[in-house]
């Protein structure tokens, strides 16, 4: 597990630990392949782990699929996916690849965090990092949901 977070989290904290956790593989890979040059902004598959009770709206889903994709706003080109549930995430492994996964601990209600998280950690499909976060949005944030 490369990043924690500790309550409370802003949304620019968690974007900032994204692109470093990427910025990192990239500069390992470069040292890697050295005749490859990567240039221009940080781009990977996310993987967001959230649950959304029956009776609740999802408000994080649109939010995060804008923050990410709008490479104004989060600084990288970025192909984001989501998953509610163990199984699904499971599945998502395997067939969106994805090479970062990050577990909203705070949207977990039934879904055992630990759980999830060693179950992606010891999945074949591993992705390249894991982030496990809470969310405290600020008022700008709360406001453009």
């Amino acid at each position: 597990m490369d990043a924690f977070f500790a309550k409370p989290i802003g949304l620019d904290a968690l974007k900032k630990k994204v692109i470093e956790v990427l910025s990192e593989t990239e500069r390992r890979i470069k040292t890697v392949v050295k005749s490859q040059v990567l240039e221009g902004a940080p781009s990977a598959k996310l993987l967001f782990l959230l649950e959304v009770l029956p009776n609740e709206q999802d408000r994080l889903t649109p939010y995060f699929r804008e923050c990410f994709t709008d490479m104004n706003r989060c600084g990288g080109h970025y192909e984001v996916d989501f998953a509610y549930s163990i199984n699904e995430s499971l599945q998502k492994l395997m067939s969106f690849k994805p090479d970062v996964v990050l577990i909203n601990f705070d949207s977990l209600y039934q879904i055992p965090c630990g759980q999830l998280a060693s179950r992606i950690v010891e999945s074949p499909y591993r992705p390249k990092e894991v982030i496990v976060y809470g969310l405290n949005l600020e008022a700008s944030d709360k406001q453009a949901m």
